[in-house]
C-alpha cells in the first residue's frame, strides 16, 4: 500500500535538520540560513520530506553542503 503523506511544511523541515544537524549547528544559525533559502526557492510545501531526507543523507554531517543543495533540489523540481 502507498500513502501520501504530502510536502514538507516549515515546520518539518525545521524539525528534520534538526534531527541531522543538532551536534553540527547547535546555535542553529545554519537552519535559519537554510530556512531562508528554501522559502526563497519556494520549497516549503512543494517538496517531500523524502526530498529533504535525502538531501541531508546525502550531505550528512555538512551543513554548508547542505545549505548549497537547496538550489539542486528546487531545480530537480522544476523538471
Amino acid at each position: 500500500m502507498t500513502v501520501r503523506l504530502g510536502e514538507a511544511t516549515a515546520w518539518q523541515i525545521e524539525k528534520l535538520w534538526d534531527r541531522f544537524y543538532a551536534e553540527e549547528d547547535p546555535n542553529g544559525e545554519g537552519k535559519q540560513r537554510f530556512m531562508t533559502r528554501v522559502k526563497e526557492l519556494g520549497l516549503v510545501d512543494t517538496a517531500s520530506p523524502a526530498a529533504f531526507q535525502g538531501l541531508f543523507l546525502y550531505h550528512k554531517d555538512d551543513v554548508e553542503g547542505a545549505i548549497s543543495a537547496a538550489e539542486a533540489l528546487a531545480a530537480q523540481k522544476q523538471r
